[in-house]
């Protein structure tokens, strides 16, 4: 069961239909597609039927995602999401994991902070031991942050994400339970 989580610094709560905005927001801004692989939303409608769609997962047990607040002014800063595998592959405790922030919070610590803390959980309520990412070659500073996380670099993912009309290269990270328990 998805549930709020606090760091000092954040607020890491289910996402709510309220938080269509800054998820619009983040996909609009600069290289948003090139970085993340993700098509940027059309219209606020659009983004409003996605996050509706990802509450509606959240109540499956089968994906959490997680608004991220800064606790000192309930602002909307990112988003953490975690995929879990197709109901028959639940018992394999691998996860997918994809996050972003507005540029304006980017390079403060927020997403180590708060990934840290949503593996820590997904380790302990759920027992999961394998959290994977994909990330874009273009996109060093996410590459710099899963390596502080302790996340491997696996290989590359040839022509994984579809984003518009062109296909792109992502490269394959992974963090192992083990590897986290032992810092």
């Amino acid at each position: 069961m998805i549930k709020s989580l606090k760091t000092q610094r954040l607020i890491i709560r289910p996402l709510q239909q309220t938080d269509t905005g800054a998820l619009f927001h983040l996909y609009k801004e600069q290289n948003a597609e090139t970085v993340s692989g993700f098509t940027a939303f059309k219209n606020l409608e659009a983004a409003g039927k996605y996050v509706a769609g990802l509450i509606g997962m959240n109540k499956t047990g089968l994906s959490y995602h997680w608004a991220i607040e800064l606790a000192d002014q309930k602002t909307v800063v990112g988003f953490c999401n975690f995929y879990l595998p197709a109901p028959h592959l639940i018992g394999l405790r691998c996860c997918e994991t994809a996050y972003g922030l507005l540029v304006p919070h980017q390079k403060l610590g927020y997403m180590h902070e708060a990934l840290t803390e949503c593996i820590k959980f997904m380790i302990k309520q759920n027992g999961f031991y394998r959290f994977e990412a994909s990330v874009s070659p273009m996109n060093p500073a996410s590459m710099i942050l899963l390596e502080k996380l302790g996340f491997v670099k696996e290989g590359l993912q040839r022509k994984k994400w579809l984003s518009g009309a062109e296909r792109h290269d992502m490269l394959a990270y992974a963090l192992l339970a083990d590897a986290l328990r032992s810092d």
